[in-house]
């Protein structure tokens, strides 16, 4: 048996390559992926390809094996390779080399150790329209990587590719609280661990830069360290859409205790309706129809991801249009709903500033009780996930002073 006290970092993985969204190249590191500053003016800029950026000479110089392919390609093509074509370069060109050297990275979890080649692709399930897709983006890959003096077979880069679909994972920006996506990597270690569409109280799934972690949100304890699970997918989907992506993009069909239990509610019209009618872009002519539609979904707990997508889509709407006491009230019942600790984490950051803003914080206010309450399991989940000093505590801990801000 595996025992953890709250706080232990349960597992740590770096990644085995790693790339920074396209839209972040001139404001992330491309290394550590730290974000720079607004104000900051002296960071390292590849003088090759003029395009990657670097916090500092060791993090340029750490990177440079694995940014030389990947250079001189952006240098000399005229259309630069997105984040994914990116993410394939890095990892063909890391595996060319190890290759050549007889020495492939190994990632280790808990004693099950994997290198790249052990990592799944799943290429038996896949359907012959898609493999040629696979095969055709594969020759051009490899047109690249041959440019650079780089040799590959379009087999081997195809089924890189098709691992890559499979074990490729968004770098999160956990600090910000935002679930902002920094870039992505594929992790050796990490990726052992399987999917649940079921509320993980124990522990956390975080980011320290480029580097992934778990991290124990109280004392618990596994029998095997392939018990543990994480969520490959957003868990406020219905079951059905749950269900689709994951058979989709993974090959699987979830049958945690969740699912099971889900798979067994009738399908309705009503809930068809629901998710086309969720579906719809939140412009002004969705907010009216939502609020006349809102009253007919007493008849579904707020536990119900529809009910529950409707309640976060009207507390973000709200909120945007400084009606701040309809965003609390939306806001308060989304809690109810929230089906991992990042949705809790982010529902009650948001609620706590809504609250303030309509003026609960004060005193003399008729909520003021229930706005210090949310105040403080904001504060007491945040500290669990990061610490008593960060940023995101000391602006909560604020609000109490926050003038409240009048709806438009």
């Amino acid at each position: 048996m595996l025992s953890f006290r709250k706080g232990d970092v349960v597992h740590s993985d770096e990644p085995y390559s790693a790339v920074v969204s396209d839209s972040l190249l001139g404001s992330v590191c491309s290394c550590c992926f730290s974000e720079f500053p607004r104000n900051r003016a002296n960071y390292n800029r590849c003088f090759g390809c003029g395009t990657v950026t670097y916090c500092s000479t060791a993090c340029q110089l750490e990177d440079a094996d694995d940014h030389e392919i990947e250079c001189r390609i952006m240098s000399t093509s005229s259309e630069q390779p997105d984040e994914y074509t990116r993410l394939i370069l890095r990892t063909a060109a890391r595996y060319s080399r190890e290759r050549d050297i007889g020495q492939h990275t190994i990632g280790e979890y808990f004693g099950h150790r994997r290198i790249f080649d052990d990592l799944m692709s799943h290429i038996d399930d896949i359907g012959d329209d898609d493999l040629l897709r696979h095969f055709d983006y594969a020759k051009i890959i490899r047109k690249m990587l041959r440019s650079s003096e780089t040799h590959i077979s379009v087999e081997l880069v195809m089924i890189i590719i098709l691992k890559l679909c499979i074990n490729a994972h968004s770098i999160i920006d956990s600090d910000s609280g935002t679930g902002k996506s920094l870039g992505a990597a594929v992790y050796l270690a990490a990726s052992i661990i399987d999917h649940t569409c079921e509320c993980i109280d124990d522990y956390i799934q975080l980011f320290d830069g480029k580097r992934i972690y778990l991290k124990a949100l109280r004392d618990f304890s596994v029998d095997d360290p392939l018990q543990i699970r994480t969520h490959y997918i957003a868990l406020d989907y219905p079951y059905g859409r749950r269900q689709r992506l994951l058979l989709s993009k993974y090959y699987f069909k979830c049958k945690c205790n969740r699912c099971l239990i889900d798979a067994k509610l009738p399908g309705t019209r009503l809930l068809e309706d629901l998710e086309s009618f969720l579906s719809m872009p939140a412009d002004d002519s969705w907010w009216d129809a939502a609020r006349e539609v809102f009253p007919y979904f007493s008849q579904i707990p707020v536990t119900n991801s529809y009910h529950h997508i409707l309640l976060k889509r009207l507390r973000n709407i709200s909120s945007g249009l400084s009606c701040f006491g309809e965003a609390s009230a939306f806001g308060y019942m989304a809690l109810i709903g929230a089906a991992s600790v990042h949705e809790k984490q982010r529902i009650l950051y948001h609620l706590s500033y809504d609250m303030a803003r309509s003026g609960s914080n004060h005193p003399r206010s008729e909520n003021y009780a229930i706005f210090r309450r949310i105040q403080k399991m904001t504060i007491e989940l945040l500290e669990d996930i990061f610490h008593k000093n960060h940023p995101l505590v000391l602006s909560i801990r604020k609000l109490t002073s926050l003038k409240r801000i009048k709806s438009s």
